[in-house]
């Protein structure tokens, strides 16, 4: 499993990046995101937001879930540390091009 495409999200909102997972088996998923609030950071799959008809409450539609929620919190483990090796890598880029804009020649 890798993470095929990986964008940092600007902004204040809970979504701070979006990114696809490739699966071994050749199966793309596509437009999960990294929440983050309250110092924590988890992963959401896709999704579509509707209203509870009984509450009015907005709610989410996932479409991808699993029957096992361990199969689940495993891949969502997998998932997140993968993301946080892009994190990484994105900070580091940030920060590459910080100091490379302060060398003055």
């Amino acid at each position: 499993m890798k993470i095929s495409y990986f964008k940092m999200i600007e902004g204040n909102s809970a979504v701070k990046a979006r990114f696809n997972i490739e699966l071994s088996m050749g199966l793309i998923l596509r437009e999960y995101s990294l929440m983050e609030a309250n110092g924590n950071r988890w992963i959401s799959p896709p999704s579509r937001k509707y209203e509870d008809k009984e509450s009015g409450e907005t709610k989410y539609f996932a479409y991808v879930i699993a029957k096992d929620k361990n199969v689940y919190a495993n891949f969502n483990k997998q998932v997140l540390e993968l993301v946080e090796k892009e994190l990484e890598k994105a900070n580091a880029n940030e920060t590459q091009a910080v100091s490379d804009d302060a060398i003055p020649f």
